[in-house]
């Protein structure tokens, strides 16, 4: 993968009195409680990515007036209003629970990915072919996955975040420099700027995706001379 030079500044900054003045465990060391939670919440993406994947697979099996449920993160059915109701109905009347569980934002942004990282979704069976389904990571957790979700290219950063086993914050900022980085490029061919690019919250807590780079003040991502 191609890689660009650093020329837009950090988006998660050090702040060293957050991650070392006054910092540690109850009953052990801080070290402990850091690859306790990094085995914990690898665990935790594995787990809900491969019940996120049957939960699709379900509910694209129901049909509706001959019109299988298939969703990717949409917001509603290829039926619209109607399916999305007899769905509901369905669920609450027949199976008795639902999928809210697994409805948020969160999830539904990574099941965007299914049909890219499972190519014939519906022809496979997560339930009796649960290697084809596996979570296609290593070193990455779900959390990075949301963050680059509507880019275009998103694969190709995952798959280099993975091979290069970067944690959240250095994954974000080098997405961010990467991605101003290759849409630059990109424009002073003539073409449009690709659509799907990051605007982030400047202290990294409140990240969101918009679709057009554009409408950022670009002056607000650059490196400060």
């Amino acid at each position: 993968m191609k890689q660009y030079p650093k020329r837009y500044e950090d988006i998660i900054l050090d702040m060293p009195r957050f991650t070392t003045e006054g910092v540690s465990a109850l009953g052990g060391s801080i070290d402990a409680l850091v690859a306790q939670f990094q085995s914990f919440l690898k665990e935790l993406s594995v787990t809900l990515f491969e019940l996120s994947v049957k939960a699709v697979w379900l509910e694209g099996r129901f049909v509706y007036q001959g019109v299988p449920r298939r969703r990717f993160g949409s917001k509603g059915g290829r039926k619209g209003y109607t399916q999305d109701s007899s769905f509901a109905y369905f669920m609450k009347t027949r199976v008795g629970a639902t999928l809210q569980p697994l409805s948020g934002y969160f999830l539904r942004a990574v099941q965007t990915y299914f049909l890219e990282l499972f190519p014939g979704f519906f022809e496979h069976n997560p339930f009796t072919e649960p290697a084809y389904f596996a979570y296609p990571y290593n070193h990455i957790t779900l959390d990075h996955l949301l963050f680059v979700y509507q880019c275009h290219n998103r694969l190709a950063l995952l798959q280099e975040a993975d091979e290069q086993k970067m944690g959240i914050k250095e994954f974000s900022n080098w997405a961010v420099n990467w991605i101003l980085s290759y849409c630059d490029e990109i424009e002073q061919t003539g073409a449009p700027r690709p659509y799907g690019m990051l605007v982030v919250n400047r202290a990294g807590t409140n990240m969101h995706l918009i679709k057009a780079l554009k409408e950022i003040p670009k002056q607000t991502l650059q490196q400060k001379n």
